[in-house]
């Protein structure tokens, strides 16, 4: 990999926002034909297949702490898709 497209991938790597996060996960929910709740909420199932984890492991990062914002109402795990978009860009680690 030349020089210029290193940049150009770090670069990239920057412009990334949770904005644009969350835009690709409510364009995946479509595909999925799954509807967040009306204040952008979605199950702990989906949200660890949007993080690409399955959802034990979702689980036990949010018992050690690890884990983006979770909500419990109704005795469900619920995550909100911008928590989810920013935790995303906070965690993301160069391979």
């Amino acid at each position: 990999m030349d020089l210029r497209t290193r940049k150009s991938l770090e670069e990239e790597e920057l412009a990334i926002d949770p904005a644009r996060i969350e835009r690709d996960f409510r364009d995946t929910l479509r595909e999925w034909e799954v509807r967040p709740t009306g204040d952008g909420r979605v199950s702990e199932e989906t949200a660890a297949l949007l993080l690409g984890y399955d959802p034990g492991t979702l689980r036990n990062k949010r018992m050690q702490g690890t884990a983006p914002a979770a909500w419990k109402l109704g005795g469900r795990i619920w995550y909100k898709l911008p928590d989810l978009a920013a935790w995303l860009k906070a965690n993301l680690q160069e391979a």
